[in-house]
Formats: C-alpha cells, sequence, structure tokens
C-alpha cells in the first residue's frame, strides 16, 4: 500500500467526524496557582508540552517514519507553535494593497486537548495517556476528534481536505497537517528527496531526486 493511500485512509478515519464548526476552549484561572501550575500555564500560553505531543504524534503520523522520524516531527511542531506569534504583520496579497495579519495562536486549545486525552484515558483504561497502547492511544484520539468536530458532525459528509494547522479542530489533526506541509512530509509522499524548501544546483536540474529509504532517508 502506497504512503499516499496509507494517509488517505488514516485521514479519513480520523476526519470522518470534523465539521467546520470550530470551538475554543477557554482556561478558568485558578486563584493562588503553585509556581508549578503558573509555569504549565505560561507553556500553554506559548507552546507545547513535546512530551505530551509525541504519544499522539507515534499514533497519527506515518509509521514510516520510524522512531526518529515521529520524534522529530514532534519536536518540530511544538518548536513551530512556541515561534508563532499573532497579529503579525502578513504579505499583502499580489495585486492587493490589503495587509492582513497572524490568526491567533491555537497553543492554549491544543495544551487543553491534550490533557484531555489524559483524563479520557485515565477514564478508560486507568493509566495516563502515553502509558497506552497504540490501539488504545488512536481510539481516544478518534474519539476526541469526533467530539471536536461538535454535534453536526455526524449529519455532515467526511472531508478528506487536510486543514491548515491552525485551523484544524483537534492537536491530533494539526499535527498531520503541519508534517504534510514539511520538507519530511512532501519528501515521503514523493518517496523522493525533494527537499522543497533548499534550492538544487543548477547541474542537477534535470536528476531525478534521490530515492527514500525505507526509513525515510535519501538513499545512497
Amino acid at each position: 500500500m502506497s504512503w499516499n493511500r496509507r494517509l488517505f485512509i488514516r485521514w479519513t478515519m480520523l476526519a470522518a467526524a470534523v465539521t467546520a464548526a470550530m470551538r475554543r476552549v477557554a482556561f478558568a484561572e485558578t486563584p493562588r496557582a503553585s509556581g508549578e501550575q503558573q509555569g504549565a500555564a505560561s507553556r500553554q500560553a506559548t507552546g507545547l508540552d513535546v512530551a505530551a505531543v509525541r504519544p499522539v504524534a507515534e499514533v497519527v503520523l506515518p509509521s514510516e517514519l520510524g522512531r526518529a522520524g515521529v520524534e522529530r516531527a514532534a519536536n518540530a511542531f511544538t518548536a513551530w507553535i512556541a515561534a508563532y506569534r499573532a497579529g503579525e504583520e502578513l504579505e499583502h496579497p499580489y495585486g492587493s494593497e490589503r495587509i492582513g495579519t497572524t490568526a491567533p495562536s491555537s497553543a492554549a486549545r491544543w495544551a487543553d486537548q491534550l490533557a484531555a486525552l489524559d483524563r479520557d484515558a485515565q477514564a478508560a483504561h486507568r493509566k495516563a495517556f502515553a502509558q497506552c497502547t497504540a490501539d488504545e492511544r488512536l481510539a481516544l484520539v478518534r474519539s476526541a476528534i469526533a467530539n471536536a468536530g461538535g454535534a453536526g458532525a455526524a449529519a455532515g459528509a467526511p472531508s478528506t481536505r487536510m486543514p491548515s494547522p491552525l485551523s484544524a479542530p483537534h492537536v491530533a489533526v494539526a499535527m498531520l497537517a503541519h508534517f504534510v506541509e514539511s520538507t519530511d512530509g512532501v519528501n515521503l509522499a514523493y518517496q523522493r528527496r525533494i527537499d522543497p524548501r533548499q534550492c538544487r544546483p543548477l547541474a542537477d536540474s534535470p536528476k531525478l531526486p534521490v530515492p527514500l529509504t525505507r526509513a525515510g532517508r535519501a538513499s545512497a
């Protein structure tokens, strides 16, 4: 089975209950919060804990990446959202003088969803999400995505269109969307080292990009 088909099947299963309706989760303020709680709140405002992201990445991202590739993708995802800044000025579209700004960060909402996965795991399996088996984690993620889609999800037609990471209804979908847009995602989709964000030497332009090995790296 090709990676493209594998990704399509996995995405269809994950996104079957997702609708365009999005919900925002507000974090309640806790009076007299401890230093540890304040530190966690600060992380949620600016980024995500990679230790919480990695167990989700292991069941959402393609297994062809291997452990090192999954960890690299999880690190890249958390580094991206940590560096993201809302309200930054964007370049105006070609032919338009209208200047937009970057959308609000989804870090706080995603942190809440990761915490909810842990609560769901405790309720269903009496253990932390990271300690659950891959099948248990995948079932919990599917259920969470269905709940994030809202009550109208079951009535709507399943969507196979990949959203942008920031508009994804759940952190698991956002992580997959971020990976698909990445260099590793493009390379794996084509099974060749295309490296779309790098310029190839002019002398190499007539040549096909180097094929990837099964581990997702360029062959010799």
